[in-house]
């Protein structure tokens, strides 16, 4: 029996490729659109803070249908990885990244936290969920037949995450506006960050980027400073467990 029924397979792939892409631009859609099919809720392309908080269940209702839909598949997928059935380099792959996906969206992002709370630079006590999440990692990642990359064990996995949660939150909150070439803005500032390529920054350059320099220009008073303060909170710090 197949590890993954078509359906499944276009979902986790979903899934997988929104883990990487830069989640202030709008080609993130398409990947929401294949994970949740007709589930998806059409809206805005532009991600930005809206101005109030009753408007905020409008721009995460996509994100909290995803996060349902990857904990619904890593659920059966685990079975499955107890079964055997998870032999396959890809599978393994997809497996991975559906889990990852599911841990971040229950332990770390914005919406999680109250509009008071995303306002705060030390809104999240990432102690506390340091346990409950690697006990999640252990039940899901280590397992007999899945093989993980040197890379990947947990604190690396909670660093980046953490460092994912702090940078969308400094970023979304506090660079608003939503016009195009604000989320023009604020993907760039994210991309100064993790640079272009998410799952070599993962592997390895997370490393040396603070040496490089972010160069921000601008005319006076259009928030030069907000973008210097986003990039400089965000950056990589390998959690002390």
């Amino acid at each position: 029996m197949a590890f993954l029924s078509r359906a499944e397979r276009r979902q986790a792939e979903a899934i997988a490729h929104i883990g990487y892409c830069n989640p202030f631009l709008p080609e993130r859609l398409q990947w929401e659109r294949q994970a949740l099919g007709d589930r998806f809720q059409e809206g805005a392309a532009v991600i930005s803070l809206p101005s109030t908080a009753a408007d905020e269940t409008v721009v995460f209702r996509n994100f909290l249908l995803l996060r349902e839909r990857a904990q619904e598949l890593a659920d059966k997928m685990r079975v499955r990885v107890m079964d055997g059935r998870c032999t396959r380099e890809e599978d393994q792959r997809l497996y991975r990244e559906t889990i990852l996906f599911s841990l971040y969206g229950k332990y770390f992002s914005l919406v999680n936290l109250s509009p008071g709370q995303r306002q705060s630079a030390e809104s999240r006590q990432y102690d506390s969920c340091w346990e409950p999440f690697l006990k999640d990692y252990r039940w899901f990642l280590s397992v007999d037949g899945v093989e993980l990359p040197e890379y990947f064990d947990a604190v690396h996995c909670f660093s980046i995450f953490r460092q994912l949660d702090r940078a969308f939150q400094h970023i979304f909150v506090f660079v608003i506006g939503g016009s195009m070439p604000m989320a023009r803005l604020r993907a760039t500032i994210w991309e100064s960050i993790f640079t272009h390529d998410m799952g070599r920054y993962i592997r390895g350059v997370y490393k040396t980027i603070g040496e490089i320099t972010t160069l921000i220009t601008g005319p006076s008073g259009t928030g030069k400073e907000l973008v210097a303060r986003a990039i400089g909170l965000s950056r990589y710090q390998k959690f002390n467990s």
